[in-house]
């Protein structure tokens, strides 16, 4: 068992950050390992999964502005942290993360379309963390859109979500 999300460094100093933490739990519910990682003050792990070798991989936000990835090995031994700064240059955060056949790492989320509303953003990186491509969509009104949910079936990913129009969510 995994989980992610994020710890204040430094507390109580009001001045500590937070870092994205993923602990490593065995069957019995006793921690394995503890890893933080920082690389702003405000970082948060959202989400994480496991590939067959049992390689880790979170995904979440640093600094409440860039899309952040981490791998590690099933040891906790931290493999590659990836930082997405979309086009923008606003708000990228990442909320859903799945692990392709063929070991490529899909993560959705949301990046800011310049007019300060959410598009979609899907990002697929190597087993080496190096970013194969970096999708966005935007509904034609250009309002708010967001995923809530994603499935693979085979090497396909299948998003659900949100979108919506300046009168009506759908």
């Amino acid at each position: 068992l995994y989980v992610t999300g994020k710890i204040v460094q430094g507390y109580p100093d009001p001045y500590g950050a937070d870092a994205i933490t993923t602990i490593k739990y065995d069957d019995q519910g006793t921690a394995l390992w503890l890893r933080t990682y920082r690389e702003g003050l405000a970082d948060g792990g959202v989400a994480v999964t496991v590939n067959e070798k049992g390689d880790l991989f979170v995904t979440g936000h640093s600094d409440w502005r860039d899309a952040m990835t981490l791998s590690y090995t099933p040891d906790g031994v931290l493999r590659w942290a990836r930082r997405y700064d979309g086009p923008n240059h606003a708000v990228d955060l990442g909320y859903l993360i799945s692990v392709t056949q063929d070991d490529r790492i899909l993560v959705s989320g949301i990046t800011n379309n310049g007019a300060g509303r959410s598009d979609v953003l899907v990002l697929a990186y190597d087993d080496a963390g190096n970013l194969l491509q970096d999708d966005v969509y935007d509904n034609p009104s250009h309002w708010w859109d967001g995923p809530s949910g994603h499935v693979l079936i085979g090497d396909a990913l299948y998003l659900s979500g949100r979108t919506s129009t300046e009168q009506s969510w759908t």
